[in-house]
């Protein structure tokens, strides 16, 4: 299976990130979104394989990291990873710079800008937040080849026609 970082055409590196996560216990990415979902990504927590997955805590792993670590670039490209960290992007209380400042360390600046971005046009109620780390960001904006990330569509939910008419579509938020 290839990684991210070959979908997108860049190299991957010895990544910090990804030797503190197996020392953690998580070897695969299946894991990652087993514990995104488990921090409020209910989304997809019916999605995958019933796997115990111990969360190490929030001291050991914040939500920051997390985030990174899903759409890291030496991960196997899993479009629901993506999807998984869009939605955990939106957890109350995250250090944006701090994201932003672990994306450029850890090489996956494209996923986060693309998310932010897409969070930036589509999320009124987060404009604040996807702003913030679009600027906390360097750099050019990079082409990415469509198809190859998630459509803007999976990162929310889209109610439809209702009783009362049509529902906007909102971005999905972790559950406390």
């Amino acid at each position: 299976m290839p990684t991210l970082s070959q979908s997108l055409n860049q190299t991957s590196h010895r990544s910090v990130l990804l030797r503190k996560l197996r020392k953690l216990g998580f070897s695969e990415i299946a894991s990652l979104i087993q514990l995104g979902a488990q921090r409020g990504c209910i989304h997809y927590h019916n999605t995958l394989e019933r796997r115990p997955v111990i969360d190490p805590g929030l001291e050991q792993l914040p939500n920051e990291e997390l985030v990174i670590a899903l759409l890291h670039g030496g991960q196997p490209y899993e479009p629901m990873a993506i999807r998984c960290a869009a939605q955990l992007l939106k957890t109350p209380g995250l250090d944006y710079q701090q994201i932003a400042f672990a994306a450029i360390r850890e090489r996956c600046e494209i996923p986060l800008r693309y998310i932010a971005s897409m969070g930036k046009r589509r999320d009124p109620d987060g404009e604040t937040e996807w702003e913030q780390i679009l600027e906390s960001l360097p750099g050019p904006h990079a082409e990415v080849q469509e198809g190859v990330l998630p459509h803007y569509s999976r990162f929310m939910s889209d109610p439809g026609i209702q009783r009362g008419g049509r529902q906007p579509a909102t971005w999905l938020n972790p559950s406390p």
